[in-house]
């Protein structure tokens, strides 16, 4: 394609040359996610701030290039897949917690910070990120909000756009925008959940304040044998499983049937 070589001299000035990959080798690793889908980008850029994302859009519109975010590619959909070729924006350099505001609940993190991670740095709080897929230890916050991702925890604490106050995306003209803020109930239109669940092509999320949950004290988990299966199931109704404030209605619900 003509426009590579013009475009790969202006993001190496952009974002220095170690963040700008175009040799088959180093683009191989970038096409394909979790699925068995396959596509190669032109381009494979590794921004750190959101003012690179929105100088790397606008690039990409003078050269009628695709765009293609990727997290930490992780999803089984081939969202990340780059059929058209074009710019793939990997987020794996945008991986910092800026900010944690226990009184407030909230933590403000870069796109590219694994879900886990989160967890983590708000261990020492006794507080936790709700949301947990199964890829939790490898998946990044942008592609939790791209998917608006979910887990065993979200049965009781909600899924992603449940956790998510607000927003900062680059739109498809590299405009930056703040959407949503720190408080849970913000008056007007709910922009923040237009941007959930996305799986964006011509916006990004950079900035993401998190709602957080406070941890237990403690977790188990019970395993048992019945006989048949509507009794327990018709004891344990409709209350959710998996969840750390319904275990004492299942071992309720099992003592019961056994009495």
């Amino acid at each position: 394609m003509n426009p590579i070589s013009p475009a790969v001299q202006e993001l190496q000035k952009l974002l220095g040359a170690r963040n700008v990959l175009w040799q088959p080798d180093d683009l191989r690793v970038y096409s394909y996610d979790g699925s068995n889908n396959m596509a190669t980008p032109d381009l494979v850029v590794l921004p750190e701030s959101a003012e690179q994302v929105s100088e790397i859009i606008k690039l990409a519109r003078r050269y009628s290039m695709a765009i293609v975010p990727r997290g930490s590619g992780t999803g089984l959909c081939g969202a990340v897949t780059p059929i058209a070729g074009g710019i793939m924006i990997a987020f794996a350099r945008m991986k910092k917690i800026h900010n944690i505001d226990l009184e407030n609940r909230t933590a403000l993190v870069e796109p590219g910070v694994i879900n886990l991670d989160v967890s983590a740095a708000l261990a020492p709080y006794r507080y936790f990120y709700a949301p947990d897929p199964s890829s939790q230890a490898a998946c990044s916050i942008g592609g939790n909000v791209a998917n608006n991702s979910g887990g065993p925890h979200c049965l009781l604490y909600g899924v992603t756009a449940n956790h998510v106050l607000g927003l900062e995306v680059v739109l498809e003209d590299g405009e930056i925008l703040w959407l949503g803020g720190s408080a849970p109930d913000e008056q007007g239109y709910d922009l923040v959940a237009a941007f959930i669940a996305a799986r964006p092509t011509s916006k990004d999320t950079i900035w993401s304040p998190r709602s957080l949950a406070a941890k237990a004290r403690s977790a188990s988990l019970p395993k048992f044998s019945f006989a048949s299966c509507p009794c327990p199931k018709q004891r344990a109704r409709s209350s959710p499983f998996s969840t750390p404030s319904s275990k004492h209605r299942a071992l309720s619900a099992a003592s019961s049937a056994r009495a």
